[in-house]
């Protein structure tokens, strides 16, 4: 199963510009202690965007009520922050100039894009970082929801997280930004009826009219940030999400649950629009942030970025174009670690899969490199995929191995434990299959093939309540109604 892009609304820019791109780029990997940055920017602006999502992390963990010991293990946010809107071309081409930033998730991995250009209809402020606040906000609530959560406040949290900003030392929460405000006060509401029941996907449909999506936002965003600035009114939403996963009405668990009659919103939401309140939360409640910042060689420019989009699951007919083009730089000079990797990966999703065994075999003999460990085994159970009798079986064997010490070097890697995970279940669901899918879907609950293998591999061995606690996340996601609705 492939992943979806999953991109705000906010991300699509209105006015496009023309950029220069670089021939060259001087790349450098920051890190904190729940993300990776990779960039073609400046060491200052790395630390600044890592302070901001820091602050950020620390501010939905409380939200959500997480607790901070259950962030223990989990994988770090890879992010991609480039120069320009127009670099963005080089995730999807259509990207280019169009989009400020974009996350996506599939069972190739995980990965987030942000251009740090900003500047939308008069809006002030990191354009970008507002996108990237959104979808850390969906990243969060995925990874640790124990509930289902309603289309309308997966969004509606989703964007009052993306309107908060940062002001010195400070991040302020519950602003709202001009495009919502504009739409709130001067475009048509739609009905709550259709907010709380949305006839449409939320990242939009072909066929419905894009004032139909921007108000489900924008009415998201309000009925979200009136929820949420009342404690009394925020202790209800507990009942109100039970009642949403047993199944009830959503507009009539809503009004039982919180005591709020639903042909009253339109008032009572005009009326909290006209006295909004921020609040701010100051550097002092925040954890301290420790940055590392290393270049990387110069040679990466050559294909650190089509490496990386190669772990979004693009189509075929762009896979193979990301094929063509590092072929063409591994034809141009010597070849780096890093080049045969990424070239071997793109070899075994678009290209020749023997071609990939033959490289991975050559970097693996090391067995230090994770990576290399992880693909050979890929490319050693797509092989026995030809194969019959006992060459398949041996082949299988073989690749079984490779995940084992791609895992031993890395046991974080929710793509290695989940091909690691399908392999074992041809056994069925043995004590370590059932280990390995619990443990991939744990570290990316967003990845629907995750969720659903998982939910597989529980039912099959007898533990229907690991199933729903999988599933859980996915029926809130309303980029998917497909996926949700099984």
């Amino acid at each position: 199963m492939r992943g979806k892009v999953i991109a705000a609304w906010a991300a699509v820019l209105m006015a496009c510009a023309t950029h220069n791109t670089a021939l060259a780029a001087d790349w450098l990997r920051a890190q904190s202690e729940h993300f990776v940055v990779t960039t073609d920017g400046t060491e200052r602006r790395v630390r600044e965007y890592l302070h901001d999502l820091e602050s950020l992390h620390h501010v939905v963990q409380m939200l959500l009520g997480v607790d901070a010991a259950k962030a223990q293990g989990k994988p770090k946010f890879e992010l991609y922050l480039l120069q320009s809107s127009q670099d963005m071309g080089k995730v999807r081409p259509y990207f280019a100039n169009k989009f400020s930033g974009v996350y996506m998730q599939c069972d190739e991995g995980s990965v987030a894009y942000v251009s740090v250009e900003h500047g939308r209809l008069g809006e002030v402020g990191d354009w970008g970082l507002r996108v990237l606040f959104h979808e850390y906000a969906h990243h969060m609530m995925f990874q640790y929801a124990t509930r289902v959560y309603p289309p309308w406040y997966v969004e509606g949290f989703a964007e009052f997280l993306g309107n908060s900003e940062m002001e010195g030392e400070k991040l302020v929460l519950g602003g709202v930004g001009r495009q919502t405000a504009w739409q709130l006060r001067e475009r048509p509401w739609i009905d709550f009826e259709k907010v709380f029941q949305p006839p449409f996907k939320a990242t939009g449909e072909k066929d419905v009219d894009d004032s139909y999506f921007m108000a489900f936002y924008a009415q998201s965003w309000l009925l979200t940030h009136y929820m949420l600035s009342d404690s009394e009114r925020t202790q209800k939403f507990n009942n109100y999400f039970a009642r949403i996963g047993a199944g009830e009405d959503p507009l009539s668990a809503f009004e039982s649950a919180t005591g709020i009659p639903v042909a009253t919103l339109r008032t009572l939401l005009k009326n909290h629009l006209n006295n909004l309140q921020a609040t701010n939360v100051s550097s002092d409640s925040m954890p301290k942030v420790e940055v590392t910042v290393e270049p990387l060689p110069a040679e990466v420019d050559r294909y650190l970025l089509d490496a990386s989009v190669l772990k979004t699951c693009p189509g075929k007919e762009y896979g193979q174009i990301l094929l063509e083009r590092l072929r063409a730089a591994a034809s141009k000079g010597p070849v780096s670690e890093g080049l045969s990797l990424a070239l071997a990966r793109a070899e075994l999703l678009y290209g020749q899969q023997e071609v990939a065994t033959a490289s991975l075999q050559k970097i693996a003999v090391a067995e230090g490199n994770f990576e290399a460990q992880y693909l050979l085994g890929r490319a050693l159970e797509q092989s026995a995929e030809t194969l019959n009798g006992e060459a398949r079986d041996s082949a299988r064997e073989q690749a079984r191995a490779q995940y084992f010490k791609a895992y031993r070097l890395k046991k974080n890697d929710a793509p290695n434990l989940y091909h690691l995970a399908r392999l074992l279940a041809r056994d069925g669901a043995t004590p370590n299959a059932l280990n390995a899918a619990q443990g991939a879907r744990a570290l990316a609950p967003g990845v629907s093939s995750y969720a659903l293998f998982e939910a597989w591999v529980d039912l099959y061995g007898g533990q229907p309540a690991r199933a729903l606690r999988a599933l859980t996340p996915l029926a809130s996601n309303p980029h998917n109604l497909n996926v949700a609705a099984q």
